[in-house]
C-alpha cells in the first residue's frame, strides 16, 4: 500500500508538469500581449475603438466551441473575458 511519501512524490511530479505548463502560458500570454498592443497601435493611429464587443464575443464563442474539457464552458468564458480586459489595457497604452 502506498504511503504519504509515494504521494509526496506523485504531488511533486503533477506539480512540476503544472509549473512548466504555466511557464509555456506566461509565454503565450506575452506573446498574445505583444500583438495585442500592435492592434492597439493600428487602432490609434486609425482612430479605431478599442473594445469591439462583437469580436471579443467571435473569439469566446470559439474557445468555447474548441473547447474539449475538463473546464466548463462558464470558465472558459471567465478565463478568457480576463484575458481579453488585459489585452485591452495594453492597447490603450499607447493612447494615454
Amino acid at each position: 500500500m502506498p504511503g504519504p511519501k509515494d504521494a509526496k512524490a506523485e504531488l511533486a511530479s503533477l506539480r512540476s508538469k503544472i509549473d512548466k505548463i504555466d511557464h509555456k502560458l506566461l509565454d503565450l500570454l506575452n506573446r498574445r500581449g505583444e500583438i495585442a498592443r500592435q492592434i492597439g497601435t493600428v487602432k490609434n493611429t486609425h482612430g479605431l475603438a478599442i473594445v469591439e464587443p462583437g469580436r471579443e464575443q467571435q473569439v469566446v464563442s470559439g474557445m468555447i466551441a474548441a473547447n474539449r474539457g475538463p473546464l466548463p464552458a462558464d470558465s472558459i468564458e471567465r478565463i478568457f473575458a480576463g484575458i481579453m480586459i488585459e489585452m485591452r489595457n495594453l492597447q490603450r497604452e499607447g493612447k494615454e
